[in-house]
């Protein structure tokens, strides 16, 4: 008979899982996989798993990139997730102060990746973190803020703020380096765009201003008459995206309201629907950006804060950025 990939898949999974544990010879993997190999069956695939999971050390996958907990590091935690697959006698626990890690929930549509959010949502609320943004492209936690009327329900368009006006306490210059940096990964600025960028800035900055997109588009349009021909074809690349900027976001970003600063002792629902991707993407990495360098100069501030990124990690988090960014 013909299998589709998926069910090779299962298969290969199960059968790498049995030679971990030690349990390949086993006369009920064996018949097990006799009949697999015949006709799969979810019943018999998912006895299986709980047999090799239940028959066998909690941590066989421990050589996986994505390394299963021990079984002790489970029961422990202030946050109830659910229960164990293959031990549902056993809770699923995680710690608060763990909050700070990046969580990776993957799978495939219908799997409960917005159910498991919510529920985590709803267990650091109950521990009383004092902070949480969702993005949510596609409005789909809306229950949320009626069970919970704390939770501020933002469109993208709603959003003010100037993102060259750094986060409270950090420098002005450090800030705008690192957003331009930014700029650069996720608009594809050309090579040299960087250092005629900050030119720019750096000369709005000593007339006592903080620049915005508004006027270091204007800065952009009036000095072109003083680059050289190279340069001019590099700093069109800045040109464009800016202008894009003020097309799409021309209202968010040409506030110096500290909308950001606000925001933060805030619990928030972000929607992000009519966005184009690029956009989206920058925004919301832009964000990140702004809490990673607020907790990094704030340091007494102690406030754990939880980012949810919804449907749109793939193109926040993904290995042509990680080759791209060298820290």
């Amino acid at each position: 008979m013909t299998m589709n990939n998926n069910l090779i898949n299962n298969i290969t999974m199960l059968i790498e899982l049995a030679r971990k544990a030690d349990l390949i010879d086993s006369p009920f993997v064996q018949k097990s996989f006799k009949w697999l190999s015949i006709q799969w069956n979810d019943q018999l695939a998912q006895r299986l798993q709980a047999f090799l999971i239940n028959n066998s050390d909690i941590d066989i996958l421990s050589d996986n990139p994505f390394e299963l907990p021990h079984i002790n590091d489970l029961i422990e935690g202030e946050l109830y997730l659910g229960n164990v697959i293959g031990r549902e006698d056993i809770p699923f626990m995680h710690r608060v102060n763990k909050l700070p890690m990046h969580i990776l929930v993957a799978g495939t549509s219908g799997s409960g990746k917005t159910n498991f959010a919510k529920i985590l949502i709803e267990q650091v609320l109950y521990t009383g973190v004092k902070t949480v943004m969702i993005s949510d492209p596609k409005s789909e936690y809306n229950d949320i803020a009626l069970k919970y009327p704390d939770f501020l329900v933002l469109r993208w368009n709603d959003l003010r703020f100037n993102p060259f006006k750094p986060p409270p306490n950090v420098p002005k210059n450090e800030w705008q380096q690192t957003v331009v940096g930014h700029m650069s990964q996720s608009f594809n600025f050309w090579e040299g765009a960087i250092s005629l960028f900050l030119k720019l800035i750096y000369a709005e900055n000593k007339k006592g201003n903080c620049p915005n997109v508004f006027s270091l588009l204007k800065a952009v349009r009036e000095y072109q008459h003083q680059f050289y021909y190279k340069d001019l074809v590099i700093m069109s690349t800045v040109a464009s995206r800016l202008e894009l900027l003020v097309h799409i976001c021309g209202e968010v970003l040409s506030s110096d309201c500290d909308m950001l600063a606000i925001l933060r002792s805030r619990n928030y629902i972000l929607q992000t629907t009519g966005l184009m991707p690029e956009m989206e993407s920058w925004l919301l990495e832009f964000l990140l950006l702004w809490e990673f360098n607020y907790r990094l100069f704030n340091p007494r501030d102690s406030r754990l804060s939880l980012h949810i990124y919804n449907e749109c990690q793939h193109r926040l988090f993904n290995s042509e950025k990680e080759k791209n960014i060298k820290k």
